[in-house]
């Protein structure tokens, strides 16, 4: 399976932040939102910058800790988002095509929604009529519920 959406890194931004953020700074909460790691998305970033590289220069390009970066790496090439080539003794890394990785992403989550209705929609009971209100306080709550 592919990376998934960790609840617990959602965060709802307020208006203000969007606006202050780069364009940088919304790739990366995007791609966290998605279930990549900090260092995922900046070593993946700094890749699209410049490529091929050692594990050392992205690094350094990073600013990813060197006793981290190959392990970030490797999850990179196991999410198949980075390569990793031979360069005569050493090792160099090349990011994979921006779109063909959102092409990827795309369809891993399209079969896992389809998946999902279709085994909830085999699950669901339509309920009997009831009288039960639902009531939904606070202008952030009820556009959480209507999204």
């Amino acid at each position: 399976m592919g990376p998934r959406p960790d609840s617990s890194r959602i965060r709802h931004l307020s208006l203000d932040t969007l606006l202050k953020m780069t364009p940088s700074d919304k790739i990366t909460q995007d791609m966290k939102t998605l279930g990549f790691s900090a260092y995922e998305c900046k070593a993946y970033l700094a890749l699209l910058e410049d490529f091929p590289v050692n594990g050392y220069a992205l690094s350094k390009a990073s600013g990813i800790p060197r006793s981290r970066i190959y392990e970030v790496l490797k999850n990179l090439i196991n999410k198949q988002m980075v390569f990793e080539q031979e360069d005569g003794k050493t090792k160099v890394y090349v990011p994979m095509e921006p779109e063909i990785v959102i092409k990827k992403l795309k369809s891993r989550y399209d079969k896992i929604f389809s998946d999902l209705t279709r085994h909830a929609a085999s699950l669901y009971r339509e309920p009997k009529q009831d009288d039960k209100l639902v009531v939904i306080q606070g202008r952030d709550n009820i556009i959480s519920f209507l999204k």
